[in-house]
């Protein structure tokens, strides 16, 4: 099976889903082989992880050695017990919603909703170094409210806020369990 996938990631070429393989020394060398012969095609594709790191990793997040083992990487290289947790691959992080919110003093203008720490008016950051000690405090603010909340709130539910959060704000506040978001 896993040469079949190699042949698809060579005749599809796609960038996205990305592709990757996960290399240990169980693994024959036909299939490194394979593998480095679509590499060096140039595109990018597949990716490749060090089977036994992502085991550790997932071990030192206290998986069980059998979900460490039928988990991998994917995304942008979280490692995860797939089939046993929230495994929710969004963690991007705004910048601009947290300017935003910060010139609005923590209001997001397009909700009216109280999304993020006040901070003060606008108006009365007379130099960039107020607005970017206001962004600092204000993205600060967000990263620790965001790791509280998965503590707090595990199961987090997206759907009663779709529609009051933009989608980049919401991912991170969607994803975020200490064991499980490793983006901040």
């Amino acid at each position: 099976m896993s040469f079949i996938l190699l042949d698809v990631i060579e005749e599809m070429r796609l960038l996205q889903p990305s592709s990757m393989i996960q290399v240990s020394k169980k693994n024959p060398d036909s299939f490194i082989a394979r593998a480095v012969e679509i590499i060096k095609t140039g595109y990018g594709q597949p990716s490749v992880f060090d089977t036994d790191a992502i085991i550790e990793e997932l071990l030192n997040q206290g998986k069980s050695l059998v979900d460490a083992r039928n988990g991998g990487a994917s995304g942008c290289v979280e490692t995860g017990a797939f089939g046993t947790e929230a495994y929710i691959l969004t963690g991007y992080f705004s910048l601009v919603k947290v300017l935003e919110l910060t010139m609005y003093n923590g209001i997001d203008p397009s909700s009216g909703n109280s999304l993020g720490l006040a901070t003060g008016e606008f108006e009365s950051f007379r130099t960039n170094h107020l607005i970017s000690n206001s962004m600092r405090k204000s993205g600060g603010w967000l990263v620790r409210f965001v790791l509280d909340s998965g503590e707090k709130l595990p199961d987090f539910p997206i759907q009663p806020v779709k529609g009051t959060l933009e989608d980049a704000y919401l991912s991170i506040i969607s994803s975020a369990k200490k064991e499980e978001y490793h983006g901040v």
